[in-house]
C-alpha cells in the first residue's frame, strides 16, 4: 500500500509537500504543450533532486509511461491533441498506482469535478502570469 493511501494531509495543507516527500523512487513526468511551463517545472523539481522527464504532448507522455514507471505525473489540462483528462485515463490504465495531478490556467468547477471523478489525485490552477508581472 502506498503512503498516499495511508495518509490524509491536514485540512489546512494542500498535501503537495507530503506527496513529494512520500515518493520512494522520486520519478516525475511533466506534460505540457507549452515549453516554458515544462522547463520551469523541470528546473524546480530537478533542483529538488527529483528525476524529471518532460513530454510536450499526451501522446509523447504515453510513450514514456510505457517504457518506464513514474511516481507522479503533472499534466496540463488543455493541450493540443490529447487533453489532460484523456491522458489521465491512459496513465492510470498503464499503472494504477501513478499519482496524476492536473494543472490548468483555465480552471472550472466542472472540469475539476471531472478530473477527480476520473481518478486524478488533485487539480490545481497554474499561477496567473498577470499576477507575476506585478512583481517586476
Amino acid at each position: 500500500m502506498s503512503c498516499l493511501k495511508q495518509f490524509t494531509p491536514p485540512a489546512d495543507a494542500d498535501g503537495s509537500d507530503f506527496i513529494l516527500q512520500c515518493m520512494a523512487r522520486k520519478t516525475i513526468l511533466v506534460v505540457d504543450d507549452e515549453k516554458s511551463q515544462r522547463e520551469i517545472l523541470e528546473m524546480i523539481l530537478s533542483g529538488e533532486g527529483y528525476d524529471v522527464t518532460t513530454a510536450s504532448s499526451g501522446e509523447a507522455a504515453i510513450k514514456f509511461a510505457k517504457d518506464r514507471r513514474f511516481d507522479l505525473a503533472l499534466t496540463d489540462l488543455k493541450m493540443t491533441g490529447m487533453d489532460g483528462i484523456e491522458l489521465l485515463q491512459h496513465l492510470l490504465g498503464l499503472d494504477s498506482s501513478i499519482i496524476v495531478i492536473l494543472l490548468t490556467a483555465h480552471g472550472s468547477i466542472e472540469s475539476a469535478k471531472e478530473a477527480l471523478r476520473r481518478g486524478a489525485f488533485d487539480y490545481l490552477e497554474k499561477p496567473s502570469m498577470k499576477g507575476l508581472r506585478s512583481f517586476r
